[in-house]
């Protein structure tokens, strides 16, 4: 059976850094944000559609890896979308919401952002890092997953995420 690695967590809180530390480390495969790619192409504004449009992608991009993977690492999934959606516009589009509540990820990784905030033009949530991440956990138990939070300096999350890795997926 396959499995999924979510790395999960508000803007700047370190996903893609633990991410690729645990794809070069473990030498597994990485689903990378979609966002990240189909943001910058677009000559204006993104829109409700677009977070829907991207959350689809990344999920097919997720399916993909799945189908094809043993151990998949991913950084980033629904749950970003949903937070992201319900910050921006007050509620999230029902497809987010459902394939959320449906999926199933065999080890979730919440970053605390305890971290410097790094400014990058795609992120716009400087000030609310921390009320995010109290978010994230709260949809991660509101859905009844289980979690480990990821934090401190990035050897201490790349050393305990591995671990996690190796007692619980591999």
């Amino acid at each position: 059976m396959n499995k999924t690695i979510l790395i999960t967590g508000p803007e700047c809180s370190g996903k893609t850094t633990l991410a690729t530390q645990l794809h070069e480390t473990l030498e597994l495969p990485m689903v990378t944000e979609y966002a990240r790619t189909y943001l910058p192409q677009l000559d204006r504004d993104y829109t409700e559609e677009d977070l829907l449009i991207m959350a689809q992608k990344q999920e097919e991009q997720h399916h993909a890896a799945r189908a094809s993977h043993e151990v998949t690492i991913l950084d980033t999934g629904l749950l970003v979308y949903k937070v992201w959606s319900q910050e921006k516009y007050g509620h999230c589009d029902p497809w987010i919401a459902e394939q959320w509540q449906a999926s199933h990820y065999d080890l979730i990784l919440l970053c605390a952002p305890d971290m410097p905030w790094k400014a990058d033009p795609l992120r716009e949530s400087e000030g609310k890092r921390q009320e995010l991440f109290h978010t994230y956990e709260m949809e991660l138990k509101r859905a009844g997953r289980r979690f480990d939070i990821i934090e401190g300096p990035a050897d201490m999350r790349l050393e305990y995420a591995t671990m996690l890795i190796e007692t619980f997926v591999l």
